[in-house]
Parts: structure tokens; sequence; C-alpha cells
């Protein structure tokens, strides 16, 4: 009986996600002073605006606001990717694989409210969401390309163009539905 190996080539996306995950555990409860607990537990459960925009002037406040609404974005995207190919069988469509994203950030959204590291916020959620679609967009557009190296050129391009989408779809659904 062979038994299955650790560093075997089928397994290497499994163990990029793990990796990836303990990344996102630190980022989203112990990075940015997030060790200092709040009093109490803060959520938020209205969609007020796709947090999402692009700068109209340049100052470091903005920019600073922008990389962590951005980074709420592109920080997700490749778990569009990475889903689909570690667990085909559950997340290999888009529909089933979005529902196993959302419950997943949605427990761990209530984790950061739960021990007081961070919020439950519905918009976090969206955004995160988001950034599956377009990770698991980008990974289907590159499996049209013949060769490995066309499949990441063309999932980074996609994923590129698909960013700029996103960026102006939301500031046309937020002025549209919210200003």
């Amino acid at each position: 009986m062979n038994k299955p190996k650790l560093f075997a080539k089928d397994n290497y996306p499994k163990l990029i996600l793990f990796l990836y995950c303990l990344l996102l555990v630190y980022l989203m409860f112990f990075a940015f002073g997030r060790l200092e607990r709040w009093d109490e537990y803060h959520f938020s459960l209205r969609i007020n605006s796709v947090p999402l925009w692009i700068p109209k002037h340049f100052s470091l406040n903005t920019m600073y606001l922008w990389g962590i609404s951005l980074g709420n974005l592109l920080l997700f995207a490749p778990f569009g990717l990475l889903l689909p190919l570690c667990f085909p069988r559950t997340c290999g469509k888009y529909g089933r694989g979005l529902l196993c994203f959302v419950l997943g950030i949605t427990f761990v959204e209530l984790l950061q409210m739960l021990t007081r590291l961070g919020s439950f916020d519905v918009q976090d959620i969206l955004v995160n969401s988001m950034g599956f679609s377009l990770g698991y967009a980008a990974w289907r557009l590159s499996l049209r390309a013949k060769t490995k190296a066309g499949q990441v050129f063309c999932f980074l391009a996609a994923g590129f163009l698909l960013t700029l989408l996103c960026l102006a779809g939301a500031q046309i659904v937020n002025h549209c539905l919210f200003y």
C-alpha cells in the first residue's frame, strides 16, 4: 500500500493553500496592531456602499485607505484559483466554490468579532467575495492557454483587467445606488 507523499506534485496546491491561510490568519488577527483587543464587539450589518473606488487625488491618507480597500479585494483572489484546484468536487463549479468561500469568510469575520481582534463587517464579506470571483474568473480564462507560462501570463493579465473592472463597477454601483 502506497502512502501519499506530502510533497507530491498534486499536493502543492493544498500546501500553498494551507500556507496562504496561515498568512491571512496572521493578517486578519495579529497584524496591524490587532492584539490590542477592543472592550466591546464591533460589527456592521449594513452595506452603505461597495468599499472600492478609484482615487480622485493622491494624498498619503487616500492612498493608505485605497490600499486597504484594494487589499481586501486582491488578498482573496487566490482563493478563486486554489479552492477549485484543491477541492474540485466541492469547489470546482463557481456557485459551490463561492458558497464555500462565503461560509468560510463569514466564519472568520465572526471569529474576528468574538475575539475582539477585529470586527464583523458585511462590506468586507462582499469585497472578499468579489476577490474570490475575480480569482476564479482569471483562473478559468487562463485555462485556455496552451502552456504553463501562457496560463500564468493569462491569469495575471486577466486578474489585472478584472481588478480594473471591479473598481470601475464599484464606482458605478456606488454612484447609482448610494449617492
